[in-house]
């Protein structure tokens, strides 16, 4: 009765690390779903902000640049709206290096729980094994005839 209740209680410490882990990979899924939304958009601001470059790139110094601050379209100086554009990119070109390496600290974290799953799993066989082997095997007391 000892040993069936061990083995109770080895399953259920399995499955609670089981449980722990994938629960874990769920979450480190979700949030890696997060950062490639955040980097598709910041993409999408980038090459709205290099197609706003190139534009910039073909006008002369003598173009009327405009900026819309809220409701009202302010003039702007063309150097100035360059800079800014500019900056801009750059800005967004280390977000998406930094949303990038996220993802990859992210993907490592669950490479890594995927080992620990399958570790668990495998510590799970050979428990199963061992106790089906002590099953098996006579006691002491028992004769073999």
């Amino acid at each position: 009765i000892s040993q069936a209740s061990m083995s109770v209680t080895n399953q259920q410490e399995f499955q609670q690390k089981l449980d722990r882990d994938l629960s874990e990979i769920k979450k480190i899924q979700i949030e890696m779903q997060k950062l490639m939304q955040a980097k598709q958009a910041l993409a999408e601001k980038k090459h709205e902000n290099e197609l706003v470059q190139s534009e910039f790139n073909l006008m002369d110094e003598t173009a009327v640049v405009f900026k819309l601050v809220g409701p009202i379209l302010a003039k702007q100086d063309v150097a100035e709206a360059k800079s800014n554009v500019e900056k801009r990119l750059e800005y967004l070109e280390k977000e998406i290096a930094r949303v990038s390496t996220l993802m990859k600290d992210f993907e490592k974290k669950m490479e890594d729980k995927r080992l620990s799953i399958m570790k668990i799993q495998e510590s799970y066989k050979k428990a199963v094994a061992m106790a089906q082997a002590q099953a098996q095997s006579p006691t002491p007391n028992q004769k073999v005839i």
